[in-house]
């Protein structure tokens, strides 16, 4: 599968960013609660691809600071980040969920740089979700936006995406005219990182339209700027969709020199995605020289790595249902527990309404003999 470039607005406003043990640090010697909440979010948006769950754990202690002191910046920032985690853990219903409570805050802020990025994620949302004409629309909302603030990243990035978009709807045409307009931002700036990826995008357009020629042309150029600017994993998506091109177009002994030296570096820096599509290429590479051995090998490889991701995600998921679970056992005993005390006071006050019956019964039987008396 070709790696496109998603854009996702991650909005590092605060400009806190420090390495994770001394935000850390930070969190127990804190200036201010304030600062505390910053650190929280920060630590947080470093955890959100490497370790998720530490990452929603950094961001609830965060978001439930935020709200006890009323730092309310701070609230929307957090609700956006945990948008942005659950979206990457495909969790799109509650990456919604917070991604628009973020925005509603961020609104009523007139925060507008927060709006800008809130709508752009939603965007991305609903892109995931296959809801294409939801997603251009916020697409355009948050264009809007960075475009009267004038920040140029924004809305090179809000072109990326809507390109993603007409390229799923197979409107080739159009996704490179946004691909187009978003790369020319970046070579303004003289972003080569933010270049590579634009190229790398156009690349995947035109070998999907067929247009090997233009598709090698861009996944090459993409490559030369990723190897200037050391970007390692940015070089192994680059091999590899020009490894995968090459075999597809014959050119079998340039892709097998691509293929293999994008599977050694995926495995220098231990880029799973990366090696995992290696394979999957390498696999497909020599099942077309008729080399079955070979392609058996790398597709037993291919399909390991794809187990163990795959595992760890179901592992994830089996501790969070176990957690929802003992949760859910518990919740049970207390409302068990509830019944019983619940039972137990019905009882006792039937009792008293028993007793004090039988007590009014007495004392009518008393009186009564006491007025029979008295007439008789």
């Amino acid at each position: 599968m070709k790696l496109s470039v998603l854009l996702i607005s991650a909005l590092t406003a605060l400009n806190v960013f420090g390495n994770k043990d001394s935000l850390v640090t930070g969190l127990n010697n804190p200036e201010n609660d304030s600062n505390a909440v910053k650190h929280y979010y920060e630590l947080s948006s470093q955890f959100t691809y490497t370790n998720p769950d530490q990452a929603i754990q950094y961001a609830n202690e965060g978001l439930k600071l935020a709200r006890r002191i009323d730092y309310r910046k701070g609230e929307a920032l957090l609700l956006k980040g945990l948008g942005i985690i659950y979206m990457y853990t495909g969790k799109y219903n509650t990456a919604l969920g917070y991604s628009l409570q973020a925005l509603k805050l961020f609104e009523e802020l007139y925060d507008v740089n927060g709006i800008a990025a809130a709508k752009g994620n939603i965007g991305i949302i609903y892109w995931y979700q296959g809801n294409y004409n939801k997603a251009l629309e916020y697409y355009h909302k948050s264009l809007e936006h960075f475009t009267r603030l004038n920040d140029e990243q924004g809305i090179a990035n809000q072109y990326n995406n809507m390109g993603l978009v007409y390229s799923d709807k197979k409107d080739y045409d159009r996704a490179i005219g946004m691909y187009e307009k978003s790369l020319e931002i970046y070579r303004k700036t003289g972003n080569e990182q933010g270049i590579a990826k634009r190229l790398n995008n156009i690349g995947i357009v035109y070998e999907e339209k067929g247009d090997y020629g233009k598709a090698v042309k861009y996944y090459a150029h993409a490559m030369e700027l990723r190897e200037k600017t050391g970007d390692k994993n940015g070089m192994v998506i680059s091999l590899n969709n020009l490894g995968d091109l090459l075999s597809k177009t014959g050119e079998y002994a340039h892709a097998l020199q691509y293929l293999n030296k994008s599977l050694s570096i995926a495995e220098e820096i231990n880029f799973r995605e990366g090696k995992k599509n290696a394979c999957d290429y390498l696999a497909n590479h020599y099942a077309r020289l008729n080399n079955f051995k070979k392609a058996l090998e790398y597709h037993r490889q291919f399909a390991v790595l794809n187990d163990s991701m795959r595992n760890t995600e179901i592992n994830r998921q089996m501790a969070e249902m176990e957690a929802k679970y003992q949760n859910e056992k518990k919740q049970k005993e207390i409302a068990r527990l509830a019944r019983e005390n619940t039972e137990k006071e019905l009882q006792l006050e039937a009792a008293k309404n028993i007793s004090y019956k039988k007590t009014l019964w007495l004392i009518s039987i008393s009186t009564g003999f006491s007025i029979f008396a008295l007439v008789f």
